[in-house]
């Protein structure tokens, strides 16, 4: 073989080596980098809060329209022109005050004949005891003489027969009187009803009647409502109801009268849900101080339906998973630690903790959707936590539809190196 051939082979061999090492030597930068943007990646962004000692406080919030707890439309109970009219809208009324006079001579004059007949039927009461007085005294002498036999029979029978109709008389007599006196009391009774009363004590809120006006038995004359006590009629799911009982105190607040608070009291509760809404009804009494609040208001109630001191808590967004799966990330020396606490009662925000975690744990607050445990971690606010994710997440989306040139792989690399590596021995040949 000549020596020629010798360096031919030399140098392709040569050419050869060099191609291969730069191959592994690109292979190796681009592992070396992608290594290290893959432990970047790994460092997830959280944001953090410490446990903390506090007050968990869980409120059942309810909203409804204002109503009185009494009301009553006011009727006449004798149809007629309105006479007197002894009342004003917001005027405050007692019981059994009489607000209008319905006119009523003819029922006076009913009445007054109604109580001559009461007389006339005394009198003829008056007439039969007397009668049976006299017959009775007839009866008691003939009977002496009847023993004696000195009258004949038939004589003592028309004696006894006429002390029985005495006595039935009578009783026709005292039967008379008692019709008489409830025809008089009746008449009497519809000209008290022409006095138009009201049952409650309140407030006069509406007045559709004027002196003149006709009037029957079913159109009202006066609305009274007692505007001292209020009520909230209002209702809550099957969970809320739970948690109720009659008696609760209750804060109210309307939006109409804003910075003020009105107390009130778990009234009624109903024993039955609704079987279309799944709701229970609730009545909340409230006392309405110097009237502020009026009918029909549109209102908010809560109730403080549990309260605790000084627990061990933590937000509840730090919670992750579901069920017995819940668990929280501590922070420790830059790694999440994932732990399974045992969880008490809870409000709308906060949840106590009874066991795993004491106050001045670190727990992960945001960026734990995907965390696992002993991932490292980065301590972040939650805004750029939230931030960071969302960004890693729409950047690992490009990266994998336009891969930079630094993560290209590496037979491209290598298919790219060959176009500057020298000829080889073929081509020189």
């Amino acid at each position: 073989m000549t020596r020629k051939v010798w360096l031919v082979l030399l140098g392709a061999l040569a050419v050869g080596f060099v191609a291969v090492f730069g191959w592994r030597l690109i292979s190796a930068i681009l592992e070396k980098r992608a290594a290290e943007k893959g432990i970047e990646a790994a460092i997830a962004p959280v944001s953090v809060t410490e446990v903390e000692i506090r007050d968990i406080v869980l409120n059942v919030t309810m909203t409804g329209t204002i109503k009185p707890r009494l009301e009553a439309p006011i009727f006449a109970k004798v149809p007629g022109r309105v006479q007197e009219v002894h009342v004003a809208i917001g005027d405050e009324v007692t019981a059994e005050q009489v607000l209008a006079v319905i006119e009523h001579r003819e029922i006076e004059l009913q009445a007054n004949q109604a109580k001559a007949g009461v007389k006339v039927a005394e009198a003829q009461l008056e007439r039969a005891k007397n009668g049976v007085a006299a017959a009775t005294s007839a009866y008691n002498r003939l009977q002496e003489l009847k023993q004696n036999e000195a009258i004949p029979d038939a004589e003592f029978e028309k004696i006894e027969f006429g002390l029985r109709d005495a006595k039935a008389s009578l009783l026709a007599a005292e039967a008379g009187v008692a019709t008489a006196r409830a025809a008089s009391d009746l008449a009497n009774q519809m000209v008290e009803n022409a006095n138009v009363t009201t049952p409650i004590d309140g407030i006069v809120t509406h007045r559709f009647v004027n002196v003149g006006s006709p009037t029957g038995q079913t159109t009202p004359v006066f609305m009274v409502q007692d505007l001292a006590e209020l009520k909230l009629d209002s209702n809550v799911t099957a969970k809320e109801f739970a948690m109720l009982k009659v008696g609760q105190e209750v804060k109210v607040t309307v939006p109409d009268l804003p910075g003020q608070e009105f107390p009130g009291e778990v009234e009624t509760l109903s024993p039955s849900l609704n079987p279309m809404t799944r709701h229970a009804g609730v009545e909340i009494t409230i006392a309405n101080y110097e009237n502020r609040m009026l009918p029909n208001m549109f209102a908010t109630a809560v109730v403080e339906a549990l309260h605790l001191d000084d627990v061990v808590a933590i937000p509840k967004k730090a919670i992750v998973g579901v069920g017995a799966e819940q668990a929280v990330f501590v922070v420790k020396e830059g790694k999440a630690v994932r732990v399974k606490p045992v969880f008490g009662s809870s409000d709308l925000d906060f949840i106590a903790v009874e066991s795993e975690l004491i106050p001045g744990d670190v727990v992960v607050v945001s960026g734990h959707g995907s965390l696992k445990d002993g991932d490292p971690v980065k301590i972040v606010d939650h805004i750029e936590a939230d931030a960071l994710v969302e960004s890693q997440s729409d950047g690992g989306n490009a990266k994998e539809q336009n891969p930079s040139p630094d993560e290209a792989s590496p037979d491209e690399a290598t298919a790219d190196s060959d176009d500057t590596q020298p000829p080889s021995d073929e081509d020189e040949i």
